[in-house]
C-alpha cells in the first residue's frame, strides 16, 4: 500500500485494510512464550513475520490464467503499484516495476533486490503468494518459510528485515536487529 492509497481508503469510511486469520491448529500445534520448543510453530513468529506483510513487504506480482505475470492493483480503471513493488530493482538497480504497473523484470533470470537486500524467486519458476513477496535469506523473518520453533527461543528481527522496512519509512532501532549478511 501507500500512504496516499490509505489516505482514499480511509476517507471512504474503509477502517481496515486486511484480514489475518490464524489456523486454530497446525502440524504439531502452535507454540506460545519463551524457550525452546520442537515440532510446533511458535505463534509469535508467524504473527511477526505475517504482520510484516500487512505493513507492505509483500509484492503484487500475480500470475493471469494465460501465465503471463502482472502488477499493481487497479482502482478506478487505473492501475496502481504498491510501494513495495516500486522499491524493487534488478542487480543493476534499475527498477523493474513503472508507475503504470509496467513489469520489465526478468523472473527466474535474474535476481531482485530491495533495498540491497535479495528477494526469494522459487527455482526459476514463479511461485505465487511467496516469490519476491519475501527474502532469499533463511535467517531473516521475512524467510519464504518460517518453520517450526527455534531451538534457542523467537526468531530475531535482522539487519535484513530492517533494510526491507526502511524502504518502506518504517525504521528499526539497529541496536535490536541480529546482524545477517546475505
Amino acid at each position: 500500500s501507500s500512504q496516499a492509497r490509505h489516505d482514499v481508503a480511509t476517507s471512504q469510511g474503509i477502517t481496515q485494510l486486511g484480514v489475518m486469520r490464524i489456523a486454530r491448529s497446525t502440524p504439531g500445534g502452535w507454540f506460545r512464550g519463551d524457550g525452546a520448543c520442537l515440532y510446533k510453530f511458535r505463534l509469535e513468529d508467524v504473527l511477526r513475520h505475517e504482520i510484516m506483510h500487512l505493513l507492505g513487504i509483500s509484492a503484487s506480482i500475480r500470475e493471469d490464467n494465460d501465465g503471463s505475470l502482472y502488477v499493481g492493483r487497479e482502482y478506478l480503471g487505473l492501475c496502481f503499484p504498491g510501494v513495495f513493488d516500486r522499491a524493487i530493482r534488478n542487480a543493476n538497480g534499475e527498477q523493474v516495476v513503472g508507475t503504470l504497473c509496467e513489469f520489465t523484470a526478468q523472473l527466474g533470470e535474474e535476481s531482485l533486490f530491495v533495498n540491497g537486500v535479495q528477494l526469494y524467486q522459487y527455482e526459476g519458476d514463479f511461485l505465487q503468494g511467496s516469490s519476491i513477496s519475501h527474502l532469499r535469506s533463511l535467517d531473516s523473518m521475512m524467510t519464504p518459510s518460517i518453520g517450526y520453533c527455534m531451538p534457542e527461543g523467537d526468531k530475531p528481527l535482522t539487519t535484513l528485515d530492517g533494510d526491507v522496512l526502511a524502504s518502506l519509512g518504517i525504521a528499526c532501532d539497529a541496536s535490536l536487529l541480529v546482524s545477517v549478511v546475505d
